[in-house]
Order: structure tokens, then sequence, then C-alpha cells
């Protein structure tokens, strides 16, 4: 007969393993990580992993999915907030995306020491793979949507939203960079540095209108922080 499973407790044991596997990542890095150090982590057999995953890719896929999914949520109530203009739309949407950060500084913080692992490579070409995938779709509506509305005029929507989101995820690399050194005034000026470029390129590709979206760049670089970074009170 087979297993009877409820979904519920399906989905928190999941959830669980991956916390683990989490933890597991940020002290070994995904390369060098086993399944058998899975299993000693837990306390579990193989049996009973192989129940929730199939593979090592399988558990690099749902770390993937834990870490983009909430986030991604946040994102698409924006996009599809009928009663937002595109411009304002897409301010909601650099605003939401920082303010998703500040509330998920300790996890942020934790993927910056992962993403900085020197076995950690698959797991972060994967999560950029995903994370372009998922975002620029998202952008691509908000861009096809300020044509409409006649304050963008990028000719190619789609393509366009791709190499958005691909900038900004070298935008979060740099700015992981900036937060691996030492606390002082010329980081913090980096930063805003960062923040303006990003934005200034963001309103050249889209064709919108200066300012529009380079002034939040204050609010955003002011409101960018990873707690435990070196220098920092909560370091340690």
């Amino acid at each position: 007969m087979a297993r009877r499973v409820n979904p519920e407790e399906y989905a928190a044991r999941r959830a669980q393993i991956l916390a683990a596997v989490f933890e597991l990542i940020q002290d070994k890095g995904y390369q060098e990580m086993t399944i058998s150090d899975v299993l000693t982590a837990l306390g579990i057999s193989k049996g009973a992993f192989y129940h929730y995953f199939d593979s090592k890719r399988a558990l690099l896929d749902g770390i993937v999915e834990m870490m983009t999914a909430d986030a991604f949520g946040v994102i698409q109530g924006v996009v599809s907030d009928p009663s937002l203009d595109a411009v304002t739309k897409l301010r909601t949407y650099l605003a939401s995306a920082v303010a998703w950060k500040a509330a998920h500084d300790m996890e942020l913080a934790a993927i910056a020491r992962i993403w900085r692992h020197e076995n950690n490579t698959v797991l972060k070409q994967r999560i950029s793979d995903v994370s372009v995938r998922t975002l620029a779709p998202l952008i691509a509506v908000i861009i096809r949507q300020g044509r409409a509305e006649g304050v963008f005029d990028a000719t190619y929507p789609e393509e366009a939203a791709t190499i958005i989101a691909g900038m900004g995820l070298h935008l979060g690399d740099a700015l992981i960079d900036a937060f691996t050194r030492p606390v002082d005034s010329s980081s913090e000026d980096r930063r805003e540095v960062l923040v303006q470029a990003y934005l200034e390129a963001l309103e050249r590709i889209l064709g919108a209108t200066p300012r529009s979206l380079t002034s939040l760049t204050t609010q955003i670089a002011g409101a960018v922080t990873f707690t435990g970074r070196p220098g920092s009170r909560e370091a340690g």
C-alpha cells in the first residue's frame, strides 16, 4: 500500500532539512558538502532523506527556491497592482526590494558569506540564473506598461528586462564586496555611488525622465545593510 503523506507535515520537514543544509553550506560550501553530512546533521537515515530529495542537485534547487520565493512574491504583488502607473510601479518595486532586504538582514548576511565562499560557485550560478529568469518577465511587464503610457522608450522590453535583471545581480555583487570591508566613510560613499550608477543606467536603458529613479539613491543606499559585516557593532 502506498504511503500516505500529510502535505503540511511533508512541507515542514522538507523546510527543516533545507534549513540544516543552509547552515552546512555556510560552514563547508556547497561543493564540499555531502549527503552524508546532511544525514549526520539531521540524524536521519538515507531512506528518510530520499523521501524528500532525490539528489544533491534537488537540495540545491530547494535552497534556491527558499532564497527567492518570498522576495519574488513581494515583487509580483507590486507588478500586478492595477492602480500604479509604470514609473510608480518601478519605484515601488525598487523600494519594496530594499524593504524586504532590511526585514531579512540576518538571512542576507548568511547569503553574503555563502556568495563569497570559493566552494559555492555552482550555488551562486544557480541562484543568478533563477533570479534573472524570474525577475526579467516581471520587469518586462513594467516596461511594456511604460511604453504604453509614453514614459519609457525601450524598443525591446524583454531583452531590456533581462539586461536590467542581470545588472541588479552585478550591483548586489558589488554591494557585497563593499560590505566585506570595515565600516568607514569611504565604504558608505562607495555604496551610494554604486546605487546611483545603477539607477542612472536604468533610466537610460528605459528612456525614463532623468531623476525619476535616481532620486531614490539615498533612500536605497541608506537602507541596504548586512548584520554582522566587518566593523559593525553586530560583528563578532
